[in-house]
């Protein structure tokens, strides 16, 4: 499935397999079946009721950001309106509003286990939730302007925050303290992602700047300069080797992540000691390609590494 809000505060999800999308049937048909049977999950939904797209309506603005939980029965969606909203993928219904933001939220992400999220807003704070709770567990203070985007470390126990004041913070899920401020950039930043191992951070701002961070000491071990407008979305390959980023400028580039890992040294790694940071872009990007006019909002690999892009078409 793919979702994406929209201007008019509609979201609408799309099914990118054969298959349609399925809702549960009604609940007293649920109550008469047999809930010992083998096929019971198939026998609950409604084989004569699908469809190849839904919209969602709910938010009274905008939807900035949107975001599937792992085990995909549930999606997040965050708005102009101030609102977090939590629909269930297999009713079709809005089962949870979240208010806790007093400006519009940018930036909504489900962490990698499930249950909690995280969201940034206009409000210069960054906010981590749990799907059963109306109010936040967490609140991140510290940006100096509007926080444009969350991401959590592959673990959940870290959560770094990217602000229109230039700054990458990562705090502590657990006790909601500041860990590091990462300055390196001149402009908002734009797209952050970190690595499969999580070891590594990869950032890029409004600057056209491209830095790939150590992030427990706060080392910059790569930067680049790109000719291209901001980069609008990052994500990694399954196994961790490529780097796929799309830009707003319509392109989508792909790099060697492996080759930029071999020409750095980071055995030696130390708050004393830092490498010298690597710039020539040439030797690890793989490719680039461009879109039919198509500013990119969002990349993801598949399960078998297919990379689907989705962005505005003009």
């Amino acid at each position: 499935m793919i979702a994406i809000g929209f201007s008019n505060s509609t979201i609408r999800v799309w099914a990118l397999t054969p298959a349609n999308l399925k809702q549960l049937k009604q609940a007293h048909e649920l109550e008469d079946l047999d809930k010992e049977a083998d096929d019971i999950v198939k026998q609950m939904y409604d084989e004569a009721n699908t469809f190849d797209t839904k919209a969602l309506c709910g938010h009274s603005g905008p939807v900035y950001g949107v975001s599937f939980s792992p085990c995909r029965q549930f999606l997040l969606s965050c708005s102009e309106d101030s609102t977090i909203r939590l629909w269930s993928l297999q009713t079709w219904t809005n089962v949870c509003v979240y208010k806790g933001h007093c400006f519009p939220i940018w930036h909504v992400e489900f962490c990698p286990h499930g249950y909690y999220f995280a969201s940034c807003s206009y409000d210069k704070t960054a906010r981590v939730w749990a799907t059963e709770h109306h109010q936040p567990l967490r609140v991140y203070v510290g940006h100096t302007s509007d926080v444009d985007i969350v991401k959590f470390h592959p673990s959940s126990n870290i959560l770094a925050t990217g602000s229109s004041d230039t700054t990458i913070m990562l705090w502590d899920v657990i006790d909601g303290s500041s860990l590091k401020t990462l300055t390196g950039h001149d402009s908002r930043i734009t797209s952050m992602v970190f690595s499969t191992d999580g070891k590594f951070l990869v950032s890029c701002g409004a600057d056209r700047r491209f830095i790939v961070w150590e992030h427990n000491v706060g080392h910059k071990l790569a930067e680049f300069d790109l000719d291209t407008d901001a980069m609008s979305s990052m994500t990694f390959s399954r196994c961790g080797a490529i780097l796929a980023t799309g830009s707003i400028d319509d392109r989508v580039y792909l790099w060697d992540f492996l080759h930029l890992l071999d020409e750095i040294d980071t055995d030696d790694l130390s708050v004393c000691s830092a490498p010298k940071v690597f710039q020539n872009v040439r030797a690890v990007l793989l490719a680039s390609y461009r879109t039919k006019n198509t500013s990119l909002l969002n990349l993801t690999f598949t399960r078998r590494n297919l990379l689907l892009a989705s962005g505005m078409a003009h």
